[in-house]
Formats: structure tokens, sequence, C-alpha cells
């Protein structure tokens, strides 16, 4: 947790200057076809046409403005910014998911304890299928 709140000015970087491509890739293919089928495949081919150009029109404009070499850093910072971003939003839902589980293991919610009793008979017989 210290490490995810001293990354936080990277991450929110990394979120700004991401906004408008992820709106792009996750709104756009809602528009463009109802099949749920073809929503990621279309979402990611978005992303990958769009954040090169993307990526140009930024460096451009900070060439443009500033300089090219002034350019070239605060390119690599927006590009490692978004990485950050990405690992931090994975580190959060992985985060809170777990505690989650543990709050519901500390209340022994009958669900929860039924639910981890059922996928531990899941898996003994997937061994045991296997093992046959």
């Amino acid at each position: 947790a210290l490490l995810m709140l001293c990354a936080l000015p990277i991450h929110a970087w990394g979120l700004i200057h991401h906004k408008i491509p992820y709106l792009l890739s996750s709104k756009l293919p809602h528009k463009i076809v109802n099949d749920d089928l073809w929503f990621s495949s279309l979402s990611f081919s978005i992303a990958v046409v769009f954040m090169p150009i993307y990526y140009l029109i930024l460096g451009l404009t900070a060439g443009f403005i500033f300089s090219w070499s002034i350019a070239g850093v605060y390119l690599l910072s927006v590009i490692g910014a978004g990485w950050v971003a990405l690992k931090m939003r994975h580190a959060w839902r992985v985060w809170t998911s777990r505690w989650r589980a543990s709050q519901y293991a500390l209340r022994k919610d009958p669900k929860y304890s039924r639910a981890k009793e059922l996928s531990n008979q899941l898996f003994e017989r997937m061994f045991t299928f296997q093992s046959n």
C-alpha cells in the first residue's frame, strides 16, 4: 500500500494523459458493433491504431512548443506513466478483491464458506479426473 501511495503522482500523470485513448477504445466499439463477441477485438484494434497516432500528436505538439529533446523526455514520461497507471490499476483491483475476501472470511459469511467449500470440491474432482 505504501508503494501505491508513493507512485500516486506517476499514476495520476498516466491517467491524465491516457484518458482520451482509453475512452476512445472503450466507448467507440459499443457504438460500432452490437455483438459482445467483437467488442474486445475492435477495442484492441482501435487502441493499436490510435495510441501511436496519439503519441505522435503529443510529441509533435511538445516539439513545436518547446524543443525536440524536451518532447522526447515528455513522451518517455507519458509512456512510462501509462505503464505505471496500468500496473497500479491491476494492483488496486487485486488488493481490493483480497480485502473483500478477508472481510468475508472474518465475518464467517455462510455464502463465502459455502463457495470456498464448493471450490475445493471442484478442484478435488478435477485432480482425480486428471489422474485417471
